[in-house]
C-alpha cells in the first residue's frame, strides 16, 4: 500500500498535539514577565500551571511513539531510541544555554544590567566561569532560569524504558513504584545536585517522575483501545468540583491547604519543586474535564487550531527554541524597559514565529516520509488536487 503521509497525519488523536501546542505557548507567555497575557494563563485558575501539562503530556507521547516496540519485547530497541532522543536533547538544552548565557552576558557586561541576570542565575558563570561552564553545565549541575525543564525530561527519557517494561506487566504496579519513589523522595529529599552552587535541580526528578510516569500509564491505555480512567458522570463532576474549589483558594492567597499541620504534609504541601500531590491532582483532574468535553476532538482537527497542533506535534524543539526566544526578549526588555503593551505584542510576535517554525518542520518531516516512502510531499500533493 502507497504510503500517504496526510492519511497517517489524520490518524493521530490531535488532542493531545492540540493541548501541547496550547502548554508551549503557555510557558512562552510565563517565561516572558510584564505581558498583559500572562495574568490569564492556567496558573492563574488553579494550582498546576504548563510545566505539569508539558510533563504528563510528554509521557503520554512517549508512550504512544515506543510502546509497539515494548508490546513486541523489543524493550531494548525503544530503550535505545529513547536514549538518542535523549542525547538530541542535551544537544539542543546545551547549544540554547550557551545562545541564552551570550544574551545575559551581553546585559550584564556590555549594559551593566545585572538585576536581569541575577534573577536567572548567571552569577555562577560571573564568580566561577570555569567551574560553571566547563563542568557545570556539561554535567546539567547548573542551570539558568528557564532552562530547568529539558534536563527533567532528559533523565525521564532515560527511566522511561523501565516504566515501559512495568506498564507492560501492570499499569497499576507502574503507578504504585512511582508513588512510592515520589513519596520517598519527598520525605529523604531526593534530588539531582547543583554545582557549583550547593543544593539542587529547580524541578526534583525524582519526585517528577510520578506525573511523567501516570502520563506513560495514561499513554499505554490508549495504544491498549481504552481510557486509563474511564468516563463516568459523578468522577466528572467530582474533578470539575475540585478544579472550582482550586480556583476559589487561589483567590484566597493562603499560601497552604485547609488542615496543614492535621493532614500529612505531602497532603497540604504545595511546592512546586518536588511537584506537591496538590499539584498533580489539579493537573489530572483538568486533563479528565478536558479530554471528556464534547467537542473537543473537532475543535482539535479544526483549521483554528492547526498552527498550535502543529507546535504540539513538534513540542521538544519548539520548546528549545521558544526558550532561547524567551531569553532573547528578557535581555531586551531588561536593556530597555517596555510598557506592558509593547512586552505582550512581542510575546504575540514571538509565538507567530514559533508557529512558522512548526510549519517548517511539519513540512519537512512530510518530505521526509514521503521521500522514504516514494511518494511526493503532503504539500505537493494538496497543490495539484
Amino acid at each position: 500500500m502507497t504510503h500517504d503521509p496526510i492519511r497517517k497525519k489524520a490518524q493521530r488523536d490531535l488532542r493531545l498535539d492540540m493541548f501541547r501546542g496550547l502548554a508551549l505557548m503557555t510557558i512562552f507567555i510565563n517565561h516572558v514577565p510584564g505581558n498583559v497575557l500572562e495574568n490569564y494563563t492556567s496558573r492563574n485558575f488553579g494550582l498546576s500551571d504548563a510545566a505539569e501539562a508539558f510533563v504528563f503530556m510528554s509521557g503520554i507521547a512517549v508512550a504512544l511513539a515506543s510502546w509497539t516496540l515494548v508490546a513486541a519485547g523489543r524493550t531494548g530497541e525503544a530503550a535505545a531510541k529513547l536514549a538518542r532522543r535523549a542525547g538530541k536533547l542535551y544537544i539542543y538544552h546545551i547549544a540554547g544555554m550557551m545562545v541564552a548565557l551570550g544574551f545575559i552576558a551581553i546585559t550584564w557586561y556590555g549594559f551593566g544590567v545585572h538585576e536581569f541576570g541575577e534573577r536567572v542565575n548567571f552569577a555562577p558563570v560571573a564568580e566561577t566561569p570555569f567551574k560553571a561552564l566547563v563542568i557545570g553545565m556539561p554535567m546539567l549541575g547548573y542551570q539558568i532560569g528557564y532552562y530547568n525543564i529539558l534536563p527533567l525530561y532528559m533523565l525521564f527519557l532515560l527511566m522511561a524504558p523501565a516504566m515501559l517494561w512495568l506498564g507492560r506487566r501492570s499499569i497499576p504496579l507502574l503507578l504504585t513504584l512511582s508513588g512510592a519513589l515520589w513519596l520517598v523522595a519527598f520525605e529523604a529529599g531526593l534530588n539531582m545536585p547543583n554545582f557549583p552552587q550547593e543544593g539542587g535541580w529547580f524541578f526534583h526528578p525524582f519526585g517528577w517522575q510520578f506525573l511523567f510516569a501516570t502520563g506513560i500509564a495514561a499513554g499505554i491505555a490508549k495504544k491498549q483501545g481504552r481510557a486509563l480512567v474511564a468516563f463516568r458522570p459523578w468522577l466528572y463532576a467530582l474533578a470539575l468540583a475540585w478544579l472550582v474549589w482550586c480556583y476559589w483558594f487561589l483567590l484566597q492567597e493562603w499560601g497552604w491547604l485547609p488542615l496543614d499541620g492535621t493532614l500529612p504534609v505531602f497532603v497540604t504541601y504545595l511546592d512546586k519543586s518536588h511537584l506537591a500531590l496538590p499539584r498533580m491532582v489539579h493537573l489530572l483532574a483538568l486533563a479528565y474535564v478536558l479530554v471528556n468535553l464534547p467537542g473537543m476532538a473537532r475543535l482539535a482537527a479544526s483549521r483554528l487550531m492547526a498552527p498550535v497542533a502543529a507546535m504540539g506535534r513538534n513540542g521538544l524543539e519548539l520548546f528549545a527554541f521558544g526558550s532561547v526566544l524567551a531569553i532573547g526578549l528578557q535581555a531586551v526588555f531588561a536593556v530597555l524597559p517596555a510598557p506592558a503593551w509593547a512586552v505582550t505584542f512581542a510575546v504575540v510576535a514571538g509565538i507567530a514565529v514559533q508557529m512558522g517554525v512548526a510549519a517548517l518542520l511539519d513540512r519537512r518531516k512530510d518530505g521526509r516520509k514521503a521521500a522514504a516512502a516514494g511518494t511526493m510531499p503532503a504539500g505537493a500533493l494538496a497543490a495539484r488536487a
